[in-house]
């Protein structure tokens, strides 16, 4: 669940199994101050989600962590 936005506010909730995969950009500047941003991307392209101002090792584990368990969910499937 990713909640977006301050006078406008928006819930976006990506279930595990529907997430094709998972990215982690690092732009120049990021890259100076030690952040990235986590992207994940579905099928539709108006539920990709992104975090962005992570510290670039939470970013990593969160990408392990979270195909980990897209792929677990797809399994049941």
């Amino acid at each position: 669940m990713i909640r977006t936005g301050v006078f406008y506010q928006r819930t976006m909730v990506v279930p595990y199994g529907r997430m094709q995969y998972v990215d982690v950009a690092v732009g120049p500047i990021e890259r100076a101050f030690g952040l990235c941003t986590l992207k994940m991307h579905t099928a539709s392209p108006g539920t990709n989600a992104s975090i962005p101002g992570l510290p670039a090792d939470e970013g990593a584990r969160l990408r392990e962590q979270l195909s980990a368990r897209g792929e677990a969910k797809l399994a049941g499937l």
